[in-house]
């Protein structure tokens, strides 16, 4: 089965997933809310999207401004920040290179926080950047029902990610892109007597106008 085929079969069953749950739940569901995990360390969540952040004695750590589309997902971010510590916001972590994730970062700019992610950005001209990034993901324990019956060593590593792209700009607010990324899959994803998955990998050209 090619890495599309996969890729789009993965794509049709979240989506039948989401359906299932049901339009009482979703109504039921508030569009943002903030939980407290432990000591100063908070989730937020905007609808399906989640980030996190940390209140330290030197500033507020955040993650994703998960922005995408939506604007208002960061500013209530930040308020809700601001319900909890009024301490600057001194960071934000990038927690990996999908838009839907690091979009919306302008306000945080704004206060001014530093931003830190895993990857590179270079420009090589007046209208082409390059960037190169790399994550790597780690189950915080595994289901007890994929291990039943096996004596399997599973690790809880998820995989690992590099991913790289170029990007020209054609005029303002038009830009063209290339973009390419290789996983490979790490224990987590083995159930009981099966083999590891293939690898997966894409390569695509993207025309992107910013409205």
């Amino acid at each position: 089965m090619t890495p599309w085929i996969k890729w789009g079969a993965g794509i049709a069953l979240a989506a039948a997933m989401v359906l299932a749950i049901g339009s009482q739940a979703v109504a039921a569901m508030p569009t943002f809310e903030t939980r407290k995990i432990t000591d100063n360390v908070y989730i937020y969540r905007y609808q399906f999207h989640q980030s996190m952040f940390v209140v330290t004695p030197d500033g507020v750590i955040a993650t994703d401004p998960i922005g995408r589309y939506r604007p208002q997902a960061v500013t209530t971010y930040i308020s809700e920040i601001r319900k909890v510590t009024q301490a600057p916001i001194k960071w934000v972590v990038y927690s990996h290179h999908h838009y839907d994730h690091i979009a919306g970062g302008k306000p945080f700019k704004d206060l001014g926080a530093t931003f830190i992610a895993a990857g590179a950005s270079m420009k090589l001209n007046d209208k082409t950047t390059a960037k190169v990034g790399a994550g790597y993901l780690r189950a915080n324990q595994l289901a007890p029902a994929a291990l039943a019956g096996t004596n399997l060593n599973v690790s809880k590593s998820m995989g690992t990610e590099i991913n790289a792209n170029v990007n020209y700009n054609i005029m303002k607010g038009l830009d063209f892109g290339l973009f390419g990324a290789y996983a490979w899959l790490g224990d987590g994803y083995k159930v009981a007597g099966s083999p590891s998955p293939d690898n997966l990998y894409a390569l695509y050209a993207r025309l992107n106008y910013a409205f």
